[in-house]
């Protein structure tokens, strides 16, 4: 095993782990492109402006979903 298991992380929704990790491949391409931004720093940038909740239920129905259960927040913040 390992030493750190989630060094190779490839799911982007755990970038925000994965680039806190020394000597990551994200941690690399993280430095590469924004040098020594912080992560926090994203989260005024991120809109949802192309969002569309009709779509996206009618996508679901397409798809058998009987249900749907929304979340409030996301593990790094996003609400």
């Amino acid at each position: 095993m390992t030493k750190n298991r989630h060094k190779h992380n490839p799911y982007a929704e755990w970038y925000f782990n994965t680039i806190r990790i020394q000597d990551s491949p994200a941690s690399k391409h993280h430095k590469e492109v924004y040098g020594d931004a912080p992560y926090d720093d994203f989260l005024d940038q991120w809109k949802a402006s192309q969002f569309d909740a009709s779509e996206l239920v009618k996508l679901f129905k397409e798809a058998g979903a009987e249900y749907i259960m929304p979340v409030t927040k996301h593990h790094v913040g996003i609400r």
